[in-house]
């Protein structure tokens, strides 16, 4: 379990096929090790999607 989680560090995600599901024409599924959300990108190819930080990221003061 421990070796899984240091690959899903690498970026070497393993998706669970079985959560597989459409939300805005895309199918969106989680990596069955860490849970983080993936996206498929082209037919079988699946990616980590960008997550936006809300505006909490650096800021001038």
């Amino acid at each position: 379990m421990r070796l899984g989680i240091v690959g899903c560090a690498l970026g070497m995600h393993r998706v669970d096929h079985t959560k597989v599901r459409k939300v805005y024409g895309r199918e969106t599924s989680h990596c069955s090790r860490c849970r983080q959300v993936l996206e498929q990108e082209p037919e079988g190819h699946w990616i980590v999607p960008p997550m936006h930080d809300a505006g909490l990221g650096q800021r001038p003061r």
